[in-house]
């Protein structure tokens, strides 16, 4: 699992060893420790978690809340901009916007989920 923190929304995203997205979402920080089941369901072992905003806040929380799970800091540097060309490559524009290249666009959403398969992918080892 891996934990894209952040002071209002984190993302996060469940990936097995081969890198592939099992599950990703957006919660709100405040609901962060709700949303920690997914460790039970997805039988997680490690917690990749950005180093970066509220990431001292996030690893305080996963402890209280799945106490025995390892925790492992990751850095986030590039994995917004990565996260934004993996939301690209999972929700491709449409219509005239496949004319505008992908590095002048911003995604219509919030990707903070595809930060945190960036960051999942980068504690895999891997691009």
């Amino acid at each position: 699992m891996a934990i894209d923190p952040g002071s209002v929304k984190c993302g996060i995203a469940v990936l097995d060893s081969k890198k592939n997205i099992l599950h990703h979402e957006i919660v709100e920080t405040k609901d962060i420790a709700r949303r920690l089941i997914l460790v039970k369901e997805f039988s997680v072992s490690i917690i990749a978690l950005g180093n970066g905003t509220f990431s001292k806040e996030i690893k305080k929380i996963i402890n209280e809340t799945v106490p025995d799970i390892n925790i492992v800091s990751v850095g986030e540097r590039n994995t917004t901009e990565t996260g934004k060309k993996l939301y690209f490559k999972y929700n491709p524009p449409k219509w005239f916007w496949r004319l505008i290249p992908i590095g002048l666009q911003t995604p219509k959403e919030p990707y903070d989920d595809y930060a945190a398969v960036a960051i999942g992918i980068k504690y895999l080892g891997g691009k």
